[in-house]
């Protein structure tokens, strides 16, 4: 099937592939922003180019095999360095060697800058250190939209485990409560629209069939990390089978905010 889109505001497109992965593209009157390389076998800058006539470069929410795949079609590719590292491990590992991607060499990556002006529309880069060290979200003030990738989870709850480079959750906790901080103070409410990097995913919560990642759900994501911490959670526990062989899963629930923590089996 490759990759389908559909528009989501006047100026950007969500791009969606047989993997399940979601990329947006923001065009503005200069240029373009893809954000997301997926993990597809088609050549994904040629998509893109199909959609716009404007340069397209390249930002990535963080580190993980299943968002950087196609990344070395793009000339420029932004990613918040302190993933670096977690990105030659996901390019050069195990998890794209069926689909023969096209990665940058890590040492091509630019360091992922504060702001992006498109022409018209300005992007303004967030940390969020949690699931990934490098994990950023992606705020255009215009279109009064957020683009999240994995660093609240899509939906159906955020995965959080050590093999894949996450936080302890008190440090996740902290990165929220900042991030939080720095998206209100650039205007960020309730009425603005966030989108994961697995769009679809929202069905599969265990809170309702429409929980869409939302300024309410980092809230309580940061609320929830600390009653884990605490032991006051209300969660669920069962042993399950992982990338890195059996692990022990707990399952969070407070609020809108889901939490897949997976640790291994001592």
């Amino acid at each position: 099937m490759g990759y389908t889109n559909r528009k989501i505001n006047n100026d950007s497109w969500l791009i969606q592939c047989d993997s399940h992965v979601s990329m947006y593209l923001i065009e503005g009157t200069e240029k373009a922003m893809l954000i997301d390389a997926g993990m597809e076998r088609d050549n994904l800058a040629e998509y893109c180019h199909g959609l716009t006539e404007k340069p397209v470069f390249c930002v990535l929410t963080h580190g993980h095999f299943d968002h950087i795949g196609r990344c070395g079609e793009f000339a420029e590719v932004y990613l918040d360095l302190k993933d670096k590292e977690l990105y030659r491990q996901h390019s050069i590992g195990p998890f794209l060697k069926e689909i023969n991607p096209c990665c940058k060499e890590a040492e091509e990556l630019l360091e992922m800058q504060k702001e992006f002006d498109l022409g018209g529309i300005q992007v303004v880069s967030v940390s969020v250190p949690g699931h990934t060290l490098g994990s950023v979200v992606f705020c255009d003030r215009k279109n009064h939209t957020v683009y999240c990738g994995d660093a609240i989870g899509s939906g159906c709850g955020v995965l959080m485990t050590a093999g894949l480079g996450s936080l302890p959750l008190k440090e996740y906790a902290e990165g929220l409560k900042q991030a939080i901080m720095e998206l209100e103070g650039l205007g960020v409410d309730d009425e603005w629209k966030f989108y994961g990097g697995h769009y679809g995913q929202h069905h599969a919560s265990r809170i309702s069939d429409h929980n869409l990642p939302c300024l309410q759900m980092m809230k309580d994501m940061r609320v929830l990390c600390e009653k884990m911490e605490e032991g006051n959670a209300d969660i669920q526990e069962s042993i399950k089978e992982s990338p890195f062989g059996k692990a022990k899963e707990i399952i969070g629930i407070y609020g809108c905010a889901e939490l897949q923590l997976l640790t291994d089996l001592k």
